[in-house]
Protein backbone atom coordinates (compact mmCIF):
# COMPACT_ATOMS: atom_id res chain seq x y z
CA UNK A 1 0.00 0.00 0.00
CA UNK A 2 1.35 3.34 -0.89
CA UNK A 3 2.01 5.56 1.36
CA UNK A 4 -0.18 8.39 -0.23
CA UNK A 5 -3.14 5.62 0.07
CA UNK A 6 -2.44 5.09 3.72
CA UNK A 7 -2.25 9.22 4.39
CA UNK A 8 -5.91 9.54 2.89
CA UNK A 9 -6.86 6.80 5.09
CA UNK A 10 -5.99 8.42 8.12
CA UNK A 11 -7.27 11.54 7.45
CA UNK A 12 -10.55 9.98 6.85
CA UNK A 13 -10.36 7.86 10.17
CA UNK A 14 -9.15 11.40 11.80
CA UNK A 15 -12.62 12.93 10.29
CA UNK A 16 -14.59 10.10 11.88
CA UNK A 17 -13.38 10.02 15.13
CA UNK A 18 -13.61 13.97 15.82
CA UNK A 19 -16.84 13.84 14.72
CA UNK A 20 -19.77 13.34 17.35
CA UNK A 21 -22.66 10.98 16.58
CA UNK A 22 -25.60 13.31 15.58
CA UNK A 23 -27.75 11.58 18.09
CA UNK A 24 -24.56 12.50 21.14
CA UNK A 25 -24.94 16.19 19.49
CA UNK A 26 -28.83 16.53 20.30
CA UNK A 27 -29.48 14.84 22.99
CA UNK A 28 -26.33 16.50 24.95
CA UNK A 29 -27.22 19.97 24.35
CA UNK A 30 -30.48 18.58 25.48
CA UNK A 31 -29.55 17.53 28.73
CA UNK A 32 -27.02 20.44 29.22
CA UNK A 33 -29.80 22.42 28.96
CA UNK A 34 -32.15 20.92 31.56
CA UNK A 35 -29.17 20.45 33.90
CA UNK A 36 -28.44 24.38 33.97
CA UNK A 37 -32.60 24.80 34.18
CA UNK A 38 -32.85 22.90 37.04
CA UNK A 39 -29.87 24.38 38.63
CA UNK A 40 -31.31 27.84 37.96
CA UNK A 41 -34.61 26.30 39.49
CA UNK A 42 -33.08 25.15 42.74
CA UNK A 43 -30.73 28.42 43.07
CA UNK A 44 -33.31 30.83 42.86
CA UNK A 45 -36.06 28.52 45.09
CA UNK A 46 -33.72 27.52 48.00
CA UNK A 47 -33.00 29.94 50.11
CA UNK A 48 -29.42 29.74 52.04
CA UNK A 49 -29.09 31.93 55.42
CA UNK A 50 -27.49 34.70 56.12
CA UNK A 51 -25.38 35.58 59.10
CA UNK A 52 -23.76 37.71 61.22
CA UNK A 53 -21.09 35.98 63.41
CA UNK A 54 -19.68 37.39 66.64
CA UNK A 55 -18.46 36.20 70.32
CA UNK A 56 -21.45 35.54 73.23
CA UNK A 57 -21.51 35.54 76.78
CA UNK A 58 -24.01 33.38 78.28
CA UNK A 59 -24.93 34.50 81.90
CA UNK A 60 -27.78 34.15 84.61
CA UNK A 61 -30.03 37.33 84.28
CA UNK A 62 -29.10 37.45 87.90
CA UNK A 63 -25.20 37.47 87.76
CA UNK A 64 -22.63 37.28 90.36
CA UNK A 65 -22.46 40.37 92.37
CA UNK A 66 -19.22 41.80 93.57
CA UNK A 67 -19.05 43.61 97.03
CA UNK A 68 -16.31 46.36 97.46
CA UNK A 69 -15.03 48.05 100.33
CA UNK A 70 -17.51 51.31 100.82
CA UNK A 71 -13.79 53.04 102.43
CA UNK A 72 -10.76 52.33 103.23
CA UNK A 73 -10.03 51.08 107.01
CA UNK A 74 -10.10 48.21 109.23
CA UNK A 75 -12.69 45.29 109.32
CA UNK A 76 -14.66 45.60 113.04
CA UNK A 77 -16.61 42.73 112.40
CA UNK A 78 -16.48 39.69 109.04
CA UNK A 79 -20.35 38.16 110.02
CA UNK A 80 -20.04 35.41 107.27
CA UNK A 81 -17.77 32.59 106.82
CA UNK A 82 -16.85 31.40 102.62
CA UNK A 83 -19.86 29.77 101.01
CA UNK A 84 -22.36 30.41 103.81
CA UNK A 85 -25.97 31.34 102.52
CA UNK A 86 -26.79 34.86 102.58
CA UNK A 87 -30.42 36.49 103.01
CA UNK A 88 -30.94 39.50 100.47
CA UNK A 89 -29.97 42.80 102.95
CA UNK A 90 -27.97 40.70 105.16
CA UNK A 91 -25.05 42.66 106.82
CA UNK A 92 -21.75 40.61 105.98
CA UNK A 93 -18.92 43.27 107.02
CA UNK A 94 -18.84 45.82 109.26
CA UNK A 95 -15.87 48.65 108.99
CA UNK A 96 -14.62 51.39 111.31
CA UNK A 97 -17.53 51.22 113.59
CA UNK A 98 -18.08 51.37 117.04
CA UNK A 99 -21.40 50.93 116.91
CA UNK A 100 -23.52 47.85 117.10
CA UNK A 101 -25.19 47.35 114.36
CA UNK A 102 -27.83 45.64 115.67
CA UNK A 103 -28.65 48.67 118.22
CA UNK A 104 -28.27 50.78 114.65
CA UNK A 105 -30.94 48.83 113.06
CA UNK A 106 -33.07 48.94 115.60
CA UNK A 107 -33.11 52.79 115.50
CA UNK A 108 -33.48 52.78 111.80
CA UNK A 109 -36.73 50.09 111.95
CA UNK A 110 -37.98 52.93 115.11
CA UNK A 111 -37.35 55.64 112.58
CA UNK A 112 -39.04 53.50 109.61
CA UNK A 113 -42.22 52.77 111.91
CA UNK A 114 -42.81 56.73 112.36
CA UNK A 115 -43.95 56.67 108.40
CA UNK A 116 -44.72 60.26 107.56
CA UNK A 117 -43.88 62.35 110.57
CA UNK A 118 -46.45 64.96 112.55
CA UNK A 119 -46.31 66.44 115.78
CA UNK A 120 -47.79 63.62 117.53
CA UNK A 121 -45.77 60.83 116.11
CA UNK A 122 -42.54 62.71 116.28
CA UNK A 123 -43.49 63.89 120.10
CA UNK A 124 -43.83 60.12 120.57
CA UNK A 125 -40.88 59.36 119.08
CA UNK A 126 -38.47 57.66 121.97
CA UNK A 127 -36.41 55.21 121.12
CA UNK A 128 -34.02 53.15 123.77
CA UNK A 129 -31.08 55.25 125.78
CA UNK A 130 -29.15 52.55 125.58
CA UNK A 131 -28.58 52.24 122.27
CA UNK A 132 -24.68 51.69 120.77
CA UNK A 133 -24.75 53.76 117.92
CA UNK A 134 -21.34 55.45 117.78
CA UNK A 135 -21.51 58.99 115.85
CA UNK A 136 -24.94 58.28 115.30
CA UNK A 137 -25.73 59.26 119.02
CA UNK A 138 -24.86 63.00 118.37
CA UNK A 139 -27.27 63.13 116.05
CA UNK A 140 -30.30 61.56 118.25
CA UNK A 141 -29.23 64.06 120.99
CA UNK A 142 -30.14 66.81 118.69
CA UNK A 143 -33.05 65.00 117.96
CA UNK A 144 -34.12 64.72 121.79
CA UNK A 145 -33.00 68.35 122.44
CA UNK A 146 -35.43 69.56 119.70
CA UNK A 147 -38.01 67.64 120.53
CA UNK A 148 -37.96 69.03 124.47
CA UNK A 149 -37.98 72.16 122.82
CA UNK A 150 -41.36 71.53 121.44
CA UNK A 151 -42.41 70.13 124.50
CA UNK A 152 -41.12 73.72 126.29
CA UNK A 153 -43.40 75.92 123.84
CA UNK A 154 -46.07 73.79 124.06
CA UNK A 155 -45.94 73.87 127.88
CA UNK A 156 -45.64 77.62 127.53
CA UNK A 157 -48.79 78.29 125.78
CA UNK A 158 -51.01 75.14 127.81
CA UNK A 159 -49.88 75.63 131.33
CA UNK A 160 -48.64 79.11 131.28
CA UNK A 161 -45.12 78.22 132.89
CA UNK A 162 -43.88 81.05 135.57
CA UNK A 163 -40.42 81.17 137.19
CA UNK A 164 -41.01 78.71 139.78
CA UNK A 165 -42.42 76.18 137.15
CA UNK A 166 -39.02 76.30 135.34
CA UNK A 167 -36.82 75.83 138.71
CA UNK A 168 -38.69 72.84 139.48
CA UNK A 169 -37.91 71.36 136.36
CA UNK A 170 -34.62 72.52 136.69
CA UNK A 171 -34.15 71.20 139.75
CA UNK A 172 -35.79 67.53 138.62
CA UNK A 173 -33.18 67.42 135.92
CA UNK A 174 -30.50 68.41 137.92
CA UNK A 175 -31.15 65.65 140.48
CA UNK A 176 -31.69 62.85 137.38
CA UNK A 177 -28.16 64.01 136.27
CA UNK A 178 -26.58 63.44 139.66
CA UNK A 179 -28.24 59.77 139.56
CA UNK A 180 -26.73 59.35 136.21
CA UNK A 181 -23.28 60.43 136.93
CA UNK A 182 -23.14 57.80 139.86
CA UNK A 183 -24.40 55.11 137.51
CA UNK A 184 -21.78 56.29 135.02
CA UNK A 185 -19.13 55.82 137.25
CA UNK A 186 -20.26 52.31 138.14
CA UNK A 187 -20.70 50.89 134.54
CA UNK A 188 -17.53 52.72 133.72
CA UNK A 189 -15.59 50.23 136.15
CA UNK A 190 -18.20 47.21 134.82
CA UNK A 191 -16.93 48.01 131.03
CA UNK A 192 -13.44 47.96 132.11
CA UNK A 193 -13.70 44.85 133.67
CA UNK A 194 -15.76 43.14 131.45
CA UNK A 195 -13.47 43.98 128.47
CA UNK A 196 -10.76 42.53 130.04
CA UNK A 197 -12.71 39.25 130.63
CA UNK A 198 -13.74 39.37 126.80
CA UNK A 199 -9.58 39.83 126.24
CA UNK A 200 -8.43 37.33 128.49
CA UNK A 201 -10.94 34.45 127.35
CA UNK A 202 -10.22 35.44 123.37
CA UNK A 203 -6.83 35.03 123.86
CA UNK A 204 -7.57 31.42 125.59
CA UNK A 205 -9.26 30.76 122.61
CA UNK A 206 -6.93 31.61 120.03
CA UNK A 207 -4.78 28.65 121.97
CA UNK A 208 -7.70 26.37 121.92
CA UNK A 209 -7.90 26.95 125.78
CA UNK A 210 -11.66 28.33 125.81
CA UNK A 211 -14.65 27.84 123.92
CA UNK A 212 -16.31 29.91 121.02
CA UNK A 213 -19.38 29.99 122.92
CA UNK A 214 -17.17 31.58 126.78
CA UNK A 215 -16.10 33.94 124.02
CA UNK A 216 -19.42 35.27 122.94
CA UNK A 217 -21.12 34.98 126.05
CA UNK A 218 -17.49 37.71 127.70
CA UNK A 219 -18.76 39.91 124.63
CA UNK A 220 -22.33 40.10 125.27
CA UNK A 221 -20.93 41.11 128.64
CA UNK A 222 -19.05 44.14 127.40
CA UNK A 223 -22.19 45.01 125.30
CA UNK A 224 -24.74 45.01 127.97
CA UNK A 225 -22.29 47.04 130.27
CA UNK A 226 -21.63 49.81 127.29
CA UNK A 227 -25.41 49.74 127.10
CA UNK A 228 -25.90 50.60 131.22
CA UNK A 229 -22.60 53.29 130.61
CA UNK A 230 -24.81 54.55 127.60
CA UNK A 231 -28.04 54.72 129.01
CA UNK A 232 -26.32 56.81 131.61
CA UNK A 233 -24.26 59.38 129.02
CA UNK A 234 -27.51 60.09 127.39
CA UNK A 235 -29.57 60.94 130.66
CA UNK A 236 -26.58 63.45 131.81
CA UNK A 237 -26.67 64.95 128.35
CA UNK A 238 -30.51 65.19 127.19
CA UNK A 239 -31.19 66.82 131.05
CA UNK A 240 -28.90 69.17 130.64
CA UNK A 241 -29.66 70.32 127.46
CA UNK A 242 -33.32 70.55 128.87
CA UNK A 243 -31.87 72.48 132.25
CA UNK A 244 -30.21 74.68 129.28
CA UNK A 245 -33.65 75.43 127.40
CA UNK A 246 -35.44 76.31 130.84
CA UNK A 247 -32.59 78.89 132.09
CA UNK A 248 -33.31 80.42 128.44
CA UNK A 249 -36.85 80.55 129.07
CA UNK A 250 -36.47 81.72 132.46
CA UNK A 251 -35.13 85.06 131.23
CA UNK A 252 -38.56 85.84 130.16
CA UNK A 253 -37.74 87.43 126.65
CA UNK A 254 -41.14 88.21 125.33
CA UNK A 255 -42.09 85.99 121.82
CA UNK A 256 -45.42 84.98 120.15
CA UNK A 257 -46.04 81.25 121.70
CA UNK A 258 -47.55 80.28 118.45
CA UNK A 259 -44.81 81.97 115.68
CA UNK A 260 -42.80 79.81 118.39
CA UNK A 261 -44.20 76.51 118.68
CA UNK A 262 -44.19 76.51 114.86
CA UNK A 263 -40.78 77.17 114.84
CA UNK A 264 -40.01 74.34 117.37
CA UNK A 265 -42.02 71.94 115.33
CA UNK A 266 -40.66 72.64 112.21
CA UNK A 267 -36.87 72.25 113.65
CA UNK A 268 -37.79 69.14 115.24
CA UNK A 269 -39.01 67.94 111.85
CA UNK A 270 -35.64 68.75 110.00
CA UNK A 271 -33.84 67.42 112.51
CA UNK A 272 -35.94 63.76 112.01
CA UNK A 273 -34.99 63.82 108.85
CA UNK A 274 -30.87 64.84 109.05
CA UNK A 275 -31.41 61.50 111.40
CA UNK A 276 -32.86 59.32 108.82
CA UNK A 277 -30.40 60.88 106.18
CA UNK A 278 -27.69 60.06 108.57
CA UNK A 279 -28.53 56.46 109.44
CA UNK A 280 -28.10 56.01 105.95
CA UNK A 281 -24.79 57.43 105.63
CA UNK A 282 -23.44 55.13 108.43
CA UNK A 283 -25.18 52.29 106.77
CA UNK A 284 -23.52 53.28 103.33
CA UNK A 285 -19.93 54.21 104.91
CA UNK A 286 -19.80 51.56 107.34
CA UNK A 287 -21.55 48.45 105.72
CA UNK A 288 -21.21 45.66 103.48
CA UNK A 289 -24.97 44.36 102.75
CA UNK A 290 -25.53 41.20 100.61
CA UNK A 291 -28.14 43.03 97.67
CA UNK A 292 -29.34 39.39 97.02
CA UNK A 293 -30.09 36.18 98.52
CA UNK A 294 -26.98 33.98 97.32
CA UNK A 295 -23.57 31.74 98.40
CA UNK A 296 -20.82 34.07 99.78
CA UNK A 297 -17.64 33.63 98.01
CA UNK A 298 -14.93 35.06 100.22
CA UNK A 299 -12.07 36.72 97.90
CA UNK A 300 -9.37 37.21 100.14
CA UNK A 301 -8.17 34.34 102.06
CA UNK A 302 -6.68 36.86 104.63
CA UNK A 303 -9.85 38.42 105.57
CA UNK A 304 -10.89 38.82 109.06
CA UNK A 305 -11.23 40.98 111.74
CA UNK A 306 -9.09 44.10 112.39
CA UNK A 307 -7.79 43.20 108.53
CA UNK A 308 -6.73 46.80 106.95
CA UNK A 309 -8.48 47.50 103.92
CA UNK A 310 -8.58 49.73 100.97
CA UNK A 311 -11.66 52.08 99.34
CA UNK A 312 -13.35 49.95 96.60
CA UNK A 313 -11.01 46.57 97.39
CA UNK A 314 -12.98 43.66 96.54
CA UNK A 315 -13.63 41.44 99.80
CA UNK A 316 -16.49 39.30 98.11
CA UNK A 317 -18.42 38.00 95.85
CA UNK A 318 -22.31 36.51 96.30
CA UNK A 319 -23.63 33.94 94.11
CA UNK A 320 -27.52 33.31 93.35
CA UNK A 321 -28.52 30.31 95.10
CA UNK A 322 -31.01 29.59 92.31
CA UNK A 323 -30.52 30.55 88.78
CA UNK A 324 -33.69 30.99 86.76
CA UNK A 325 -32.83 31.95 83.92
CA UNK A 326 -29.45 32.89 81.49
CA UNK A 327 -29.30 35.73 78.56
CA UNK A 328 -26.49 35.84 75.90
CA UNK A 329 -24.80 38.63 75.79
CA UNK A 330 -23.10 39.93 72.29
CA UNK A 331 -20.68 42.76 71.58
CA UNK A 332 -21.34 43.25 68.06
CA UNK A 333 -19.36 45.14 65.34
CA UNK A 334 -20.68 48.39 64.48
CA UNK A 335 -20.13 47.33 60.99
CA UNK A 336 -22.53 45.24 59.84
CA UNK A 337 -24.83 45.37 62.90
CA UNK A 338 -27.54 47.38 60.99
CA UNK A 339 -28.88 43.86 59.64
CA UNK A 340 -29.68 42.77 62.93
CA UNK A 341 -33.24 43.40 64.53
CA UNK A 342 -34.93 42.52 67.73
CA UNK A 343 -36.44 38.82 66.64
CA UNK A 344 -34.23 37.11 64.63
CA UNK A 345 -33.45 33.73 65.32
CA UNK A 346 -29.53 33.21 66.70
CA UNK A 347 -27.77 29.73 66.89
CA UNK A 348 -24.88 29.86 69.67
CA UNK A 349 -22.62 26.82 70.01
CA UNK A 350 -21.01 26.61 73.26
CA UNK A 351 -16.74 26.47 73.96
CA UNK A 352 -17.39 24.20 77.31
CA UNK A 353 -20.04 21.93 75.05
CA UNK A 354 -18.63 20.80 71.67
CA UNK A 355 -21.57 21.39 68.76
CA UNK A 356 -20.36 17.66 67.45
CA UNK A 357 -21.13 16.13 70.59
CA UNK A 358 -23.82 18.51 72.32
CA UNK A 359 -25.19 20.23 69.71
CA UNK A 360 -25.78 23.94 69.51
CA UNK A 361 -29.01 26.61 71.42
CA UNK A 362 -31.45 28.38 69.53
CA UNK A 363 -32.69 31.95 71.09
CA UNK A 364 -33.45 35.16 69.89
CA UNK A 365 -32.54 38.75 69.94
CA UNK A 366 -34.29 39.88 72.65
CA UNK A 367 -33.01 43.61 72.95
CA UNK A 368 -30.30 46.03 70.54
CA UNK A 369 -28.62 49.02 72.04
CA UNK A 370 -28.73 51.62 70.10
CA UNK A 371 -25.57 53.48 71.01
CA UNK A 372 -22.40 51.91 70.81
CA UNK A 373 -20.59 50.76 73.66
CA UNK A 374 -16.56 50.49 73.50
CA UNK A 375 -17.22 50.85 69.83
CA UNK A 376 -19.42 48.09 70.07
CA UNK A 377 -23.36 47.14 69.91
CA UNK A 378 -24.92 45.41 72.91
CA UNK A 379 -27.27 42.55 72.05
CA UNK A 380 -29.15 40.53 74.22
CA UNK A 381 -30.40 37.40 73.53
CA UNK A 382 -32.98 35.21 75.12
CA UNK A 383 -33.59 31.54 74.86
CA UNK A 384 -37.53 30.85 75.01
CA UNK A 385 -37.08 27.39 74.96
CA UNK A 386 -34.23 27.33 78.01
CA UNK A 387 -30.98 25.88 76.98
CA UNK A 388 -31.82 22.78 75.15
CA UNK A 389 -29.81 22.01 72.37
CA UNK A 390 -31.41 20.90 68.77
CA UNK A 391 -30.00 17.48 69.40
CA UNK A 392 -32.01 17.50 72.91
CA UNK A 393 -29.56 17.91 75.65
CA UNK A 394 -30.08 20.26 78.86
CA UNK A 395 -27.04 22.29 79.40
CA UNK A 396 -26.60 23.38 82.89
CA UNK A 397 -27.39 26.91 84.12
CA UNK A 398 -24.44 28.48 84.85
CA UNK A 399 -22.68 31.75 85.34
CA UNK A 400 -20.66 32.38 82.64
CA UNK A 401 -20.23 30.15 79.61
CA UNK A 402 -18.34 31.22 76.50
CA UNK A 403 -19.10 30.31 72.29
CA UNK A 404 -19.52 31.63 69.13
CA UNK A 405 -23.04 32.94 67.75
CA UNK A 406 -24.65 33.32 64.66
CA UNK A 407 -27.40 35.56 63.92
CA UNK A 408 -29.88 35.21 60.81
CA UNK A 409 -30.52 38.36 59.84
CA UNK A 410 -31.85 37.13 56.35
CA UNK A 411 -32.38 33.83 54.39
CA UNK A 412 -31.06 34.72 50.84
CA UNK A 413 -31.57 32.40 47.61
CA UNK A 414 -28.85 30.15 46.90
CA UNK A 415 -28.04 32.07 43.45
CA UNK A 416 -27.54 35.19 44.99
CA UNK A 417 -25.11 34.10 47.47
CA UNK A 418 -23.53 32.33 44.76
CA UNK A 419 -23.41 35.21 42.80
CA UNK A 420 -21.89 37.47 45.89
CA UNK A 421 -19.50 34.93 46.89
CA UNK A 422 -18.24 35.47 43.07
CA UNK A 423 -18.19 39.05 42.74
CA UNK A 424 -16.50 38.95 45.91
CA UNK A 425 -13.94 36.32 44.43
CA UNK A 426 -13.26 38.27 41.13
CA UNK A 427 -13.16 42.05 42.61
Amino acid sequence: MHAEDIEIRSEEVQEILGTPPKWLTRWGTLLALVFFVVLGWIGYFVKYPDVVKAEVRVTSTDPIRVLRAPQGGIITQLRVSNEDTVEAGEVLVVLNANAKVEDVLTLENAVAAVGLPNEEKLLSFNPSKDLLLGSLKDNLYQFFKKQENLILEKSRKNEKLDVSQLRQRIRIAERTIESAKRSREKFEKEVLLARDEYTRLDNLFQTGLSTLDEVKKAKEKVYEKERGLEKANSEIKINEDMIDLYRKEMKGVQRSSSVNETSAYSDLNDEFIRLQKAIEAWKASNLVVSPITGIVVITDEELRDNTAITREQELMRVMPRVIKDNIGRISLNPYGSGKVLVGQKVIIKLNSYPFEEFGALTGEVAWKGKIPVENSIPIEVAFPDGLITNTGYQIEHGQEMLGTAEIITDKKRLIEWIFENFKRVTS
